[in-house]
């Protein structure tokens, strides 16, 4: 009896144990640059589903053609910013990056949007019609009124940064380790700000979730603060971070060092069982989202809790199914080619969003019911105003 269980623990090794000195040699073949690169691919593809349900509004006839292919776009969208904070995690894993680079690039990002979008919102939209109108304080209120109008839900969360911030901060609070002022006991006093990204979160949902079922009615600048991922995939990447976390605990509490886990995170083994853990995370969580999703279709629930579901973005979390079969091709601890794709990516991703916009608002011109315009009468036109000007 005490042979057998002398074979079962001579032959079972346990986590802490575990080194570079017995490392596995399967290395996925995708690194995080692979993520980033699907993950943009991913917007574009957002990018083009924007575009096609505005053509199928301007000319309805082409609601049979465009219709399928609007819905398959969307389902990419989903996929983008699951896709992004794994690389995210990956990277942070991977000693490719440290926690201050990632808050600074996500945090300036993140302004860069707010401050762009209100700028083109407030200073050029709204501020173009009130010039021309007859009536300045009334223009806010008619667009206001014909968004709610067209979109149903009173925002629109878009800003991919303010989820990329907010996990790697959540992440932060709880994995780094300051060398000032929070020591020693102190350290619990800075575990406890993780509430802080988990608060925002929770109520940017809230928010949302209200001003969709009508409650409040949201600042048209407050919608690129608004957090863009869904409850359920809210939950799956607090449970990515504490996993990365318990493992440490469990790996350091039998006499091994913060050095000694740091070696064993860059061990093939440590990657391959993150990637396996969070490929049964996502398809769980997939799986669950998509069986809450049919609870709240239930036609006697519908009156009650459908619109609150929608806003809340019950269902949304569905494709993470597609993306929990590429978790086991991803090792964090492969190295990128060409570390300047880092950069080259997300710019390459903008270029390629900001074409399929002109090319897709060419296309909506082409196909749309504008009666053709004489630019002999625009000149003539241009003439006379000039004129009228020079006489003024």
């Amino acid at each position: 009896m005490s042979r057998v269980k002398g074979r079962a623990r001579k032959g079972f090794t346990r986590l802490y144990e575990h080194g570079h000195h017995d490392d596995i040699r399967y290395r996925g073949p995708l690194s995080y640059q692979s993520f980033q690169v699907l993950g943009w691919l991913c917007i574009v593809a957002a990018t083009a589903a924007m575009m096609i349900n505005l053509g199928i509004r301007i000319n309805p006839d082409l609601k049979g053609r465009l219709t399928r292919s609007g819905n398959l776009m969307e389902t990419f969208a989903d996929l983008a910013l699951p896709l992004l904070m794994i690389a995210n995690f990956a990277r942070i894993l991977g000693n490719s990056e440290g926690y201050g680079q990632q808050l600074l690039r996500n945090g300036l990002a993140m302004l860069g949007v707010f401050a762009v979008f209100n700028l083109t919102f407030y200073h050029f939209f709204i501020g173009s019609f009130k010039l021309v109108s007859a009536k300045p304080d009334d223009v806010m209120p008619l667009v206001m009124e014909t968004f709610h109008n067209a979109n149903g839900s009173g925002f629109a969360a878009f800003n991919l940064f303010v989820d990329l911030f907010l996990c790697t901060l959540f992440m932060f609070f709880l994995d780094y380790r300051p060398r000032r002022v929070f020591v020693g006991k102190r350290l619990i006093a800075f575990r406890l700000f993780a509430v802080l990204p988990v608060g925002y979160e929770v109520a940017s949902i809230l928010f949302r979730a209200a001003s969709a079922t009508g409650r409040i009615r949201l600042p048209v600048w407050s919608f690129p603060l608004l957090t863009v991922k869904p409850p359920i995939a809210f939950i799956v990447f607090m449970l990515m971070a504490l996993f990365i976390k318990a493992r440490e605990w469990r790996y350091c509490r039998n006499g091994n060092t913060r050095a000694d886990y740091e070696a064993f995170l860059n061990t093939n083994r440590n990657s391959l069982h993150f990637s396996l853990f969070m490929a049964l995370l996502l398809a769980i969580a997939g799986i669950v989202d998509f069986c809450l999703l049919l609870y709240t279709m239930d036609a006697s629930r519908i009156a009650n809790t459908m619109t609150f579901a929608v806003a809340a973005g019950i269902g949304e979390s569905t494709p993470l199914l597609f993306v929990a079969p590429l978790m086991p091709l991803l090792s964090y601890t492969r190295r990128p080619w060409l570390k300047e794709n880092d950069i080259l990516i997300p710019i390459a991703g903008v270029m390629l969003a900001l074409f399929v916009v002109f090319q897709g608002g060419y296309q909506i011109l082409a196909v749309s019911k504008v009666p053709p315009i004489d630019f002999k009468e625009v000149k003539s036109l241009l003439e006379e105003l000039a004129l009228f000007m020079t006489k003024g």
